[in-house]
């Protein structure tokens, strides 16, 4: 008989610092809050069509652009983190209708 797999210990330490790293306000924000915030406000800055002074306008608009690209794919991320966490217990509902989940109800 074949011996069971056990898991890789670098594969364990990267999901466990990651599991760390997701239940950190700090490190949520910086990770996730901090660059829709920044894309939000250079959007907002360069909608009037006016050029900032520091960057051109086709400069603003790569770094808007790319802020937003790599806004939505952490908070993707996030998502399949949270799916994937056996402590959460999250189903694909709770990603879609807010406060359905049950790890730390609002009420």
């Amino acid at each position: 008989m074949t011996e069971p797999r056990r898991p890789r210990p670098v594969v364990q330490l990267t999901l466990m610092r990651l599991r760390e790293m997701m239940r950190e306000p700090g490190a949520l924000f910086w990770t996730f809050g901090f660059p829709v915030l920044l894309s939000v406000a250079l959007g907002i800055a360069t909608r009037s069509g006016r050029p900032l002074v520091v960057l051109p306008r086709f400069a603003v608009a790569d770094v808007h652009r790319f802020v937003a690209l790599a806004a939505t794919l952490l908070v993707a991320l996030h998502m399949g983190l949270l799916f994937m966490d056996p402590y959460a217990k999250l189903r694909l509902i709770d990603f879609v209708v807010p406060f359905l989940g049950h790890h730390r109800p609002l009420w």
